[in-house]
């Protein structure tokens, strides 16, 4: 018990906002540049909790934190917090004498920043009824709250925005619609198309994430924190904290019976099978996911110049590495990125050839130190400017690299033919190809408890099972090649195109693309899904300012074709884009699956045929023209 209460207040304890001198060599070698943030320019912060009324009178939570040693004529720049999993948690003591704000205010702060932490309309302590995510009421709500920021006498007319995850897409959109004050956006870890990155990856129903991140969020607007969440988390926290006043709490109690109307996420997104297909919440409001994707929002017209974007992403945190590559491809604003070997949140290091359990490098505070040189740019005019384009770093390698663009340089297709022995064999195949199929039972096939995926809700590692097909495994079947005769470098968006046959109208197919060691031992590298009802294939491919991650299906309804029993279908199955280094000798091995049980919605419903892989099928993988590195 003694040992566990140590870690609960280990976990409490308020870390130095002050980096070492390492930390500063460090901030310069991972994301480059010349020019630090020094020390901190403030010690500790003063806050302020109170309500904001809207244009439509609900009133908006809000913590506004300044640094306690600010002089009375010193103005400084304001950066919001704006999240739906409360803007501060009210503690039991003694937590709440540790624990005042989080590391990324204070360290904000104590560099000479203002900070708005913001609960979302409908949750924590703010009024109101969140009828969906991201709605326009929202980010309406944020754009008012700055607003009232830059009017204030500390501010000094700039303002930035940052967030993690649900954050992180409130960041974007606030960017997307522009204000006059708002110089720079930090999206952290936040999806670009709701359907594809997150709800229907491949046109799949990801329903084991919507369905706890929706129980998550409904613990959460009862006041509690949920039973995934560590023990002494729940131990210490009595909820959302109140503004401040003497009628704080009541407000909080008023608050929280209106959030009682607050939608079921499940049950809207379960019934929508395409992006543009309207689905309806319980209190009958109609919505699309196009409608609060910030892909969609970046294409209407903003009321001011946009910011400065700074996107964060991790390889296995669900697609959300596409959601970067496909912004900084697609969104014309002055963009910068980094992607690592990271979780969601960049707490844990998740490179397959690195030991389990690893903590992220570079440390917190070294991210955070980064973002701070961000904003010092944008919002006061020094450090240098920060490079524009990617900063990343392969899997397999601790080197990280500067690319303008994504791919990194010019890449070609290296190929192979799927073949009836389990085979991989260089050289592409061509479809169709007569001959007799492979069976792939529909049996099973789960990727377990710390898949990419789960790690968006728990922040876990990312950890996957040896996914290659094993007797008594009929679930799954497999294709491995030769030894690799040198290294290879993969830099791209794999993909797999196969001609199937089932005796049913619709099929889920999975694809797993796994690097073998010469002792057997599997590393996961990438993977991809399609759900056959979207299979139809978009041509001419949209032009883009570099070819980021190829849309090839649209998941629109018009697209949507349910397949003839027992025909051959081709389908194509794009794999989540990497970047990895593969040592010599090693093999390369591609599973398909139709079932990840326990993620996603298994096809088909109705009944439980096998699925024949017939020949022809090619694994396309993105590799270097040369050997030259990204310019």
């Amino acid at each position: 018990m003694l040992l566990a209460l140590a870690a609960a207040l280990f976990w409490l304890r308020p870390e130095s906002t002050t980096p070492t001198p390492r930390e500063h060599a460090e901030l310069l070698a991972v994301f480059g540049g010349n020019a630090t943030p020094g020390p901190p320019r403030h010690t500790g912060l003063v806050r302020r909790s109170f309500h904001l009324p809207m244009r439509d009178g609900v009133d908006i939570a809000v913590d506004l934190h300044l640094p306690a040693t600010l002089k009375a004529d010193e103005t400084v720049p304001v950066v919001l917090l704006p999240t739906r999993y409360w803007r501060r948690w009210n503690l039991r003591w003694p937590a709440s004498a540790l624990r005042d704000a989080p590391l990324a205010t204070r360290m904000l702060v104590d560099y000479g920043y203002a900070v708005l932490s913001i609960d979302a309309r409908g949750t924590g302590a703010s009024f109101g009824v969140q009828n969906y995510p991201w709605s326009r009421d929202e980010i309406e709500d944020y754009l008012e709250v700055l607003d009232w920021a830059v009017q204030q006498p500390w501010s000094n007319g700039r303002a930035g925005v940052s967030g993690v995850s649900y954050g992180g897409t409130c960041a974007e959109r606030m960017a997307a619609a522009g204000h006059p004050a708002l110089k720079a956006a930090i999206i952290q870890f936040g999806l670009y198309d709701v359907f594809t990155d997150v709800a229907y990856p491949g046109g799949v129903f990801n329903s084991g994430f919507v369905g706890r991140w929706g129980r998550f969020n409904q613990a959460l607007d009862n006041g509690t924190l949920p039973q995934f969440m560590p023990w002494f988390a729940r131990a210490f926290v009595l909820g959302p904290a109140p503004v401040d006043g003497p009628q704080g709490r009541q407000k909080l109690a008023l608050a929280a019976r209106e959030h009682e109307a607050n939608a079921d996420i499940y049950l809207a997104a379960a019934g929508a099978a395409a992006r543009d297909q309207t689905a309806v919440t319980e209190r009958g409001v109609a919505v699309a996911m196009d409608d609060f994707s910030p892909h969609v929002a970046w294409k209407r017209p903003s009321r001011a110049p946009r910011p400065a974007v700074y996107a964060w992403g991790g390889w296995f945190d669900g697609a959300y590495a596409a959601s970067l590559l496909r912004r900084l491809c697609e969104v014309d604003v002055e963009q910068r990125a980094v992607l690592g070997p990271w979780n969601h949140g960049a707490t844990q290091d998740t490179d397959p050839f690195a030991p389990a359990d690893a903590p992220a490098s570079p440390s917190a505070r070294v991210q955070l130190l980064e973002q701070i040189r961000f904003f010092d740019w944008y919002l006061k005019d020094l450090g240098e400017k920060p490079a524009p384009g990617l900063r990343y770093r392969r899997l397999g390698e601790q080197a990280w690299l500067q690319a303008q663009g994504w791919p990194p340089r010019p890449m070609t297709d290296l190929n192979f033919r799927l073949e009836h022995d389990a085979s991989l064999q260089p050289g592409p195949a061509t479809l169709p190809v007569a001959g007799t199929g492979r069976v792939l039972a529909q049996s099973p096939a789960p990727t377990g408890a710390q898949n990419r995926w789960r790690t968006q809700l728990g922040r876990s590692d990312v950890i996957y099972p040896d996914m290659g097909a094993q007797p008594g495994q009929p679930g799954r079947l497999s294709w491995t090649s030769a030894p690799l005769e040198q290294g290879l470098i993969l830099e791209g968006t794999p993909l797999v195109r196969t001609a199937v046959a089932v005796n049913a109208t619709d099929l889920s197919l999975f694809a797993y693309l796994e690097a073998v060691s010469p002792d057997g031992k599997a590393h996961m590298l990438s993977e991809g899904l399609l759900r056959a009802l979207h299979r139809s294939e978009i041509t001419p491919l949209p032009a883009v300012r570099c070819e980021g991650v190829p849309a090839l299906h649209s998941f629109t309804r018009d697209a949507m074709a349910l397949l003839e029993p027992e025909t051959p279908t081709v389908m194509a199955v794009p794999l989540l884009p990497t970047a990895a280094s593969v040592p010599q000798g090693w093999r390369l091995r591609l599973t398909l699956t139709t079932c990840d049980t326990g993620q996603f919605t298994c096809l088909p419903y109705e009944s439980n045929p096998d699925v024949t892989i017939l020949p022809g099928g090619t694994l396309r993988l993105p590799v270097p023209e040369s050997a030259e590195p990204p310019k």
